[in-house]
């Protein structure tokens, strides 16, 4: 939420648990089984077409559906050319019906809701049930005025209000242009307080408080003309005997579904594109459903009638909200705790670039433990293109909180794996690569909340915020340019300048997406370049090896290790650098028996926090693993730890360093990207280690955890909150 939520929401006791978080089915399928319910749908249509379609019999129980979503006969204000403009002015999505601003170019009929799942918006639309939609031909017509934004900004007596006056305003600061007065609609919160009104006044066409009704036959397009034919795209049909969903071959589910939103098929010469996927059009044949077609205006002309209850509700005194942060913790004080600046010239100074898995959180504790005198951890940049979201960026300040390294800058990466985004503008691309990590069981959901560890950490006074600066290239400023999030490339720049021309260490745990990209630039910072240690690969000199990959989700792909294949080109133009590498591939040791053989001698000792929370992170994963099979790959994303005692332990490590030509994989075929190869000739000649005892690792990193010095300033959000308690 654009750096507010953590800013100003109250933190609560409940949060996500691994294997003990409810589905949206079976809360649905709890309530609708007991008594009838309104729905109100105002993102994708997943969830509840889900549950419509595994337990049918449950639609009679809900009494009306209201949506938001779709387009009907609506016509795009955005990127229109004002009245008396130039000819120079070319218009954008201006008039179309949708409102996918990074893909009109190929769909210009879709809205975003339906176009996220059209085949789940066509099963509730034909499910029979009673409806009430809200499309952009009624959102649109009730932009945030002016008048509006300054009417909140006045009433803001409750924490609610002053909340979303918070979000408003940022979104309002950071949009792209001067027009968000004529561009940014209250659309779900208007599709709530219609279907608030509806439900007043009996679903009367007539009577809507804030919006315009009537009928019309509308259905949702799922995919394009031609009908039947097998072009790879539609999964639903495509290389299956029966279609799934007991669908009929060359019905208008059969056609081309729509691949990205740069799909070739879609585009047009010298026109809109072509694809209508998830179009709510209206025809003949389509549902008859009860649909909003303009807001509703008051007489004076200054606020519409929802705008003005909108604000008046969020003022309420009733059910208003019981604290925010500063309410809940009034002895609260923002407090940064920084380190003495090392100046031993012979310690090694690290840059850490991290993907902000399980094992790179471990490998960030183990870094921050060691003795400064012999390896200085001076930045720490963030991979966006692997293992979890970009807005985990928080857990990150939050173990340095923890450990009392407020001084540490953290840059945030690139969104896409080389060649992944869509130009011109980049902000939207293909995830070609990033599909295959798991979103449920180990993968996104249980990365991004440390598997439900993540509220037990201390809460940082920094943040990933929105906050932006005209000096950085933004249209304006904000109010707090100087809470801007730093990028990679900024901070990798700006300490090897404070380093005074020595040599650093950079160590990678996940995609090379920020190394690739740093060492593409022209700087001449490149030659302050000591050695990159990295994470990843699999050292294999045949396919017929042994060793194999750990792309679980992709079996077709059995050699590619996931840190190299979630950004192939950047690996392989890392590996055709000048640059000094060693590698620790995911085959230097069983990575698995690393694991037991550190949980193993942190259930012996656990002396410090650091050592207790790794510990906890370690029995989670264990724990899971065993209760359920979708977890055992979990224990295997181990091997950024292995490179960290590796960088810090080089001298111990004469046995195991091998040297081979190696050449990386990445050829644009999902089935061999990532590989890694050994050459007679023309590779990359690099340092590697094998045969590592996982054993003698263990107690390394055990005994790191468990040294007293470098300890944690606060142990826990229980323990900050207890000395927020004892200042007050």
């Amino acid at each position: 939420m654009l750096g507010i939520r953590k800013e100003f929401l109250p933190q609560g006791t409940r949060h996500y648990i691994p294997l003990e978080q409810r589905t949206s089915q079976s809360v649905m399928r709890e309530v609708l089984s007991k008594d009838s319910a309104i729905v109100i749908l105002i993102g994708s249509h997943t969830n509840f077409a889900t549950l419509l379609m595994a337990h049918p019999e449950l639609k009679r129980n809900v009494e009306r559906l209201y949506i938001m979503g779709g387009g009907v006969r609506s016509k795009n204000p955005t990127g229109c050319c004002p009245e008396g403009s130039p000819n120079t002015c070319t218009p954008t999505q201006c008039g179309i019906r949708g409102n996918l601003f990074d893909g009109y170019d190929t769909n210009p009929w879709a809205e975003f809701n339906m176009f996220m799942d059209p085949f789940a918006a066509y099963v509730v639309f034909h499910a029979g049930i009673p409806i009430t939609l809200v499309p952009l031909d009624a959102t649109n017509t009730i932009p945030i005025t002016v008048e509006f934004f300054d009417h909140l900004k006045q009433n803001q007596s409750t924490y609610e209000a002053q909340y979303v006056y918070k979000v408003l305003e940022l979104i309002k600061d950071t949009w792209f242009n001067d027009n968000f007065n004529k561009e940014y609609f209250l659309w779900d919160s208007f599709a709530s307080g219609v279907a608030v009104s509806s439900i007043l006044t009996s679903y009367s066409t007539k009577d809507n408080h804030f919006c315009d009704m009537e009928y019309r036959n509308v259905t949702v397009v799922t995919s394009n003309e031609p009908y039947g034919v097998d072009d790879g795209s539609n999964p639903s049909f495509d290389g299956r005997a029966v279609p799934r969903f007991h669908l009929r071959n060359g019905s208008v589910h059969s056609g081309h579904v729509q691949t990205g939103l740069q799909d070739p098929f879609c585009l047009t010469s010298g026109k809109r594109g072509k694809c209508q996927d998830g179009y709510t059009v209206e025809t003949p044949g389509g549902i008859r459903i009860q649909v909003g077609t303009r807001a509703k205006l008051r007489e004076n002309g200054s606020l519409f009638f929802f705008q003005e209850s909108f604000i008046q509700s969020l003022n309420d005194p009733k059910h208003k909200a019981i604290y925010n942060f500063e309410a809940q913790f009034p002895c609260y004080k923002e407090v940064l705790y920084k380190a003495n600046q090392s100046s031993n010239m012979f310690s090694r100074s690290v840059i850490l670039d991290m993907d902000m898995s399980p094992g790179d959180i471990i490998t960030l504790f183990y870094l921050l433990k060691l003795p400064r005198h012999t390896l200085d951890l001076k930045a720490i940049t963030i991979s966006a293109t692997g293992w979890s979201n970009a807005a985990t960026i928080d857990l990150i300040y939050d173990v340095l909180h923890m450990m009392g390294r407020d001084d540490i800058p953290v840059g945030l990466g690139e969104f896409f794996a080389l060649g992944q985004p869509y130009l011109p503008s980049g902000t939207t691309g293909d995830c070609k690569y990033r599909q295959w990590i798991p979103s449920g069981e180990g993968g996104f959901i249980d990365s991004d909340t440390l598997f439900g560890l993540a509220r037990d950490l201390p809460r940082s006074p920094r943040r990933y915020t929105a906050e932006n600066s005209i000096k950085f290239g933004a249209p304006r400023n904000t109010n707090h340019p100087e809470r801007r999030q730093q990028k990679a490339q900024e901070v990798i720049e700006k300490v090897l300048h404070q380093n005074n021309k020595r040599k650093v260490f950079f160590l990678t745990g996940g995609p090379l997406t920020n190394m690739a990209t740093f060492l593409a630039s022209n700087t001449s910072l490149k030659s302050q370049i000591k050695e990159i240690f990295i994470a990843g690969g699999v050292v294999n000199g045949s396919e017929k090896a042994s060793a194999m990959g750990n792309v679980h989700t992709l079996p077709q792909n059995k050699l590619a290790e996931f840190n190299f294949f979630l950004d192939p080109q950047a690996a392989q133009n890392t590996f055709k650098s000048d640059v000094k590498i060693f590698l620790v591939p995911l085959n230097a040791l069983y990575n698995e028996k690393l694991t037991i053989s550190l949980l193993d001698a942190l259930n012996a000792t656990r002396r410090t926090p650091e050592a207790k929370f790794v510990h906890r992170l370690l029995l989670t994963v264990h724990e899971l693993e065993e209760k359920r099979s979708q977890y055992s790959h979990t224990a295997k994303l181990m091997e950024e730890v292995v490179a960290a005692v590796a960088l810090a332990e080089t001298s111990n490590l004469k046995n195991n360093k091998r040297r081979a030509q190696l050449v990386v994989e990445a050829t644009g075929d999902v089935h061999t990207d990532g590989w890694t190869r050994i050459v007679d000739k023309g590779g990359k000649n690099v340092q590697y280690v094998s045969n590592l005892n996982p054993q003698t690792l263990a107690l390394s990193i055990a005994r790191a955890l468990n040294s007293a010095a470098n300890s944690a300033v606060l142990a826990s959000f229980t323990d900050q909150m207890a000395s927020w308690t004892s200042s007050c």
